[in-house]
């Protein structure tokens, strides 16, 4: 099959390497809020990862920086926020399909970063979006890969570019406290737990003010070689 255009380019790939049915693809497409890049050029082969971004604006920073070069092949997937049904369903049957392909998630440092990534990972038990045994669509493989915030500490940055926990916020951590899925996630948990402590939360944005570039260049590329072993393309 002959794509003509990076849509294309990656429906093939969808299609053909990773085997998602083309019903949900077609739903993807048409139906989700989610965005895709596939790094171009590796069409018969599966990706090193799959990163998970929770902004689109993140989204359009590593493609702008050509992050996707450095790390090809991968795959890079925004639903902008909170995770639609179809996005899910995406996500979950590649997780099903192919268990052994790392799924990393970079998400904010505050309460609905955290609870974006436990949506993704997790599911919820809203009847709409369940599976058709009445399951909660969920990526178990799913690893939190940043932004953490028991390591803002670690980073040049000024305290008053943090902001402060609000009313809402608060609940939040509490509520997710709650939660039986997380009760053995250690990390999520310390994650959780230090947001009260401190009272204060942070942006992915917040790199920028080591440099412009921090997240592209030095943070991913930390993250990557840590938590999966992978390193840059020479």
């Amino acid at each position: 099959m002959k794509a003509t255009s990076l849509k294309e380019i990656i429906w093939v790939y969808l299609k053909v390497c990773l085997k998602v049915d083309m019903r949900l693809l077609s739903q993807v497409d048409y139906c989700s809020k989610s965005s895709m890049y596939l790094s171009t050029g590796y069409t018969e082969c599966l990706p090193q990862f799959i990163l998970i971004i929770e902004k689109d604006t993140i989204f359009r920073k590593l493609l702008n920086e050509k992050f996707y070069e450095k790390f090809k092949p991968c795959l890079l997937v925004t639903a902008k926020g909170y995770p639609d049904l179809i996005t899910r369903k995406f996500l979950a049957q590649i997780n099903c399909k192919h268990p052994n392909i790392p799924i990393i998630g970079l998400f904010d440092a505050d309460p609905h970063g955290i609870n974006v990534f436990c949506t993704y990972k997790y599911g919820t038990m809203n009847p709409m979006m369940q599976n058709e045994n009445g399951n909660p669509i969920s990526i178990p493989n799913l690893q939190l890969c940043g932004l953490l915030p028991t390591e803002i500490s670690s980073f040049q940055i000024n305290e008053t570019d943090l902001l402060k926990l609000n009313k809402r916020d608060k609940s939040l951590l509490n509520t997710m406290l709650k939660r039986s899925t997380i009760q053995n996630e250690s990390i999520l948990l310390k994650q959780i737990n230090y947001l009260l402590f401190t009272e204060m939360k942070a942006q992915l944005e917040i790199l920028n003010t080591i440099h412009s570039n921090y997240l592209t260049n030095e943070y991913l590329p930390n993250k990557l070689k840590l938590l999966l072993g992978i390193l840059p393309n020479k």
